[in-house]
């Protein structure tokens, strides 16, 4: 049960997050992949959202926009 808790409380910090992004970033590409990452988050394709946030981290750094 409190690793159900810890998947919603996670699930909730995701969607926080790129709410931010979405406030600071207005870029096409970036825009269509964070909307693709939401469509999976709410499908509950979890383990998609995923990857495809790995891959806009690496496309951010490697476009010097994420500062870690």
């Amino acid at each position: 049960m409190s690793h159900a808790i810890k998947g919603v409380a996670g699930n909730i910090e995701s969607d926080n997050v790129l709410k931010e992004i979405k406030t600071c970033l207005k870029g096409t590409k970036v825009m269509t992949s964070i909307n693709q990452i939401e469509e999976n988050m709410n499908n509950f394709l979890y383990e998609e959202a995923k990857e495809m946030v790995l891959d806009l981290t690496k496309m951010l750094r490697d476009a010097n926009i994420y500062y870690s």
